[in-house]
């Protein structure tokens, strides 16, 4: 029997101009690159038959001959596309998963050293400034550290024209004076602890109304840092717990710090550092941004997706042997 007479049963069917996209006539689509995969895996198949001796008629034997070949190089081409399509997807997941924990490892080393909390700030009221006399200090010990701030408030505005603005001056006994204090990891990260405080006192005329006293306090939520280097930045997010002007401020307020001089803050939280003439912004009516997710939640979240992954693969191994 000819051997060459017989054929692999691969035909094209449709092919787009740059000869890239072809249809099987299986079903599947694949590249040109897969059907040259396929017909050389055709030709070994044919060789590997045609070396072998067969006698007999053109007839029954070489119909049962021509039987055997066509389904063997059929299994091989579609076993072929089969695995080229699940490697395909199988590639798309692997990077899935590789995206999903470079993601993890950004965001669970992006908070080092203390990124601001609110880079972009706009300007809310009720807004009081302070500067005269403003110092910072960062005390470091045993992994843990405490940031302190104290200046002088002198304005409160209520709104941006002038009309709104109130000058802050001293109580009846000469107290003006404005404390932060928060408790921080030695990557920036505040620290849960009775310590951490904010308070205000002094004593202010709006609307014809006169407060005097313990102005504002609250406890610090959330603290960030930047490093700037003459010009750092550390500012706060507050959940406000009382005071004259607690009504004013609402449920939460934010403060940014802004050193002007002497600064010797480097970014890093494992060691002290002091700055001078600090001045503040204490804003009203903050709106917190969203929490990021715990480690804990991103490795159930990258987890999730491995799982699903390995589901999927599974899937299509099954697919496939079904197919045969």
């Amino acid at each position: 029997m000819n051997m060459s007479e017989l054929r692999t049963p691969m035909r094209v069917d449709s092919a787009n101009q740059d000869g890239m996209q072809v249809d099987s006539v299986y079903g599947y689509k694949s590249s040109a690159e897969t059907l040259g995969m396929s017909r050389m895996a055709s030709e070994r198949v044919m060789n590997s038959l045609s070396s072998q001796n067969y006698s007999g008629s053109r007839g029954q034997n070489s119909f049962a001959v021509k039987s055997r070949v066509l389904s063997q190089v059929a299994g091989r081409v579609c076993g072929l596309i089969m695995d080229d399509h699940e490697g395909r997807i199988m590639h798309r997941m692997r990077q899935s998963l590789i995206f999903s924990l470079i993601g993890f490892m950004v965001a669970t080393s992006g908070i080092a050293r203390g990124a601001l909390i609110q880079p972009n700030t706009e300007r809310k009221y009720p807004d009081i400034a302070a500067d005269v006399n403003g110092v910072v200090n960062y005390n470091y010990s045993n992994g843990q550290g405490t940031f302190t701030m104290r200046n002088t408030p002198f304005l409160l505005a209520t709104g941006p024209d002038a009309a709104q603005e109130a000058t802050i001056l001293p109580t009846a006994d000469g107290t003006r004076v404005q404390n932060v204090s928060v408790a921080l990891d030695s990557t920036g990260n505040l620290v849960n602890s009775t310590s951490n405080n904010y308070s205000l006192y002094g004593s202010t005329t709006v609307a014809g109304q006169t407060f005097t006293g313990l102005l504002l306090q609250g406890t610090p939520t959330s603290f960030g840092a930047q490093d700037n280097g003459s010009f750092d930045m550390f500012d706060l997010g507050i959940k406000v717990t009382g005071g004259a002007l607690a009504d004013a401020f609402g449920s939460n307020a934010y403060m940014l710090i802004r050193p002007e001089l002497q600064s010797s803050f480097t970014g890093a939280f494992d060691s002290n550092f002091t700055a001078q003439k600090a001045t503040s912004n204490t804003r009203g009516n903050y709106t917190p941004p969203a929490p990021v997710p715990e480690p804990a939640t991103w490795m159930i979240l990258v987890g999730g997706g491995a799982g699903l992954a390995m589901f999927n693969r599974r899937r299509l191994r099954l697919a496939a042997q079904n197919l045969e």
